[in-house]
Parts: C-alpha cells; structure tokens; sequence
C-alpha cells in the first residue's frame, strides 16, 4: 500500500505569515519543508489546540449546514443535498464483508434530512462533506492562498467521525493530502510503499 502523504500543520523552526481573505496563519511550512512533504510524509505537530479555530469549521457548524445548504450537485437553493460517493456528501463505515474483508460501507439513500445524518452518525458512521470550501467563505478563502502558494488545485473535504468509530479501511489516495486535525484526536497508521 502507498502510504497517504499526510501534512499536519503546526510548529517548526521557519514561520512565515500567510493571510488568505481575512485569515492570517502561520503556515510554518517552508519551501524546503514542502520538498520534504514530497520525498514522503511530514508530520508537523501543533501545540495549541485552538489553532485552527478560526476557521470557524466545526462538528456543530457542519451538522448545521447540513439543514441550511445550497445542493452542488443540484445547483438548487432548498434542495435536499444529495448523497453517495462524490455528491455533497456520504456517509461511510468500516464493516467486515461476508468473506472476511473489510471495506467503507455507505448508507443507501440519495436525499436524507439533517436529522436522519445525525441517526447515522450515532450508529457509528462517518460523515464525508465534500467540497467543504464551496460551503464556508473562510475555507474558500484558505483554498485560494493554498492553491496560489503551492500551485495547485485544491478541494477541501471534510470529515467527521464519531468516537470510537472508523469510516475506512486500509487505503491509499491518489492524490497529495494535507490534513488538518480540527477537534478530537485520531491515531494514523502509515504504511511503506510496496510499489
């Protein structure tokens, strides 16, 4: 398996200040860094706990949004926010398969209300909001700095699990993944590449 390239932002040595719309981060990544990121996986740890809370993105803000959104998928003002793999959002759970594989299982509905998201959640699914930053002016403005630093596309997902809970099995993502860890905790596991 190819490990998932995994940033997390927080504090090394060389500091620079990057403001995207009215948000100012320390990025604390340097060029050198990112050739770093790029030979294989950065972990930069954060020690305060609230750094990214300007971002204004939470469990609560997204779980609110979920009753209050625009459709993408859609394009339609008060349309139910359409759910599967790449639609405004899904909801997935590691299960165990009848023949002993684990896999991302997803609820089987296209539409559900904000209520209904919450009932899965607490069954223990995780909820996958794609393409958050079309959704939150602050995270779009931090998509467009990122995008004109590193020269690259972005799109932001979000995703909320609850305790002691998994949404995926082991797997590797084809593209570059910057994470950044805005409530809670979680333990990764990295893999060496075997290709």
């Amino acid at each position: 398996l190819h490990p998932v390239k995994t940033a997390c932002l927080g504090g090394v040595e060389e500091a620079t200040s990057v403001e995207y719309g009215n948000v100012s981060y320390s990025t604390d990544v340097s060029s050198a860094t990112f050739a770093q990121f790029e030979a294989g996986i950065l972990h930069i740890p954060r020690a305060d706990d609230m750094y990214f809370s300007r971002l204004e993105l939470s469990s609560r803000s997204l779980l609110s949004m979920l009753g209050q959104s625009v459709s993408l998928e859609k394009g339609l003002a008060g349309a139910p926010l359409a759910h599967g793999p790449s639609k405004d959002f899904q909801l997935v759970k590691r299960v165990k398969g009848q023949d002993g594989d684990w896999w991302s299982g997803s609820v089987p509905a296209s539409e559900m209300s904000a209520p209904e998201v919450v009932a899965w959640l607490r069954k223990g699914f995780t909820l996958i909001v794609n393409s958050v930053d079309c959704r939150f002016p602050q995270l779009s403005h931090l998509a467009e700095g990122l995008e004109n630093e590193l020269g690259f596309v972005v799109q932001m997902n979000a995703y909320l699990s609850p305790r002691n809970s998994q949404g995926f099995e082991v797997h590797w993502d084809p593209m570059e993944t910057l994470v950044l860890q805005l409530e809670g905790n979680k333990t990764w596991s990295i893999y060496e590449p075997i290709i």
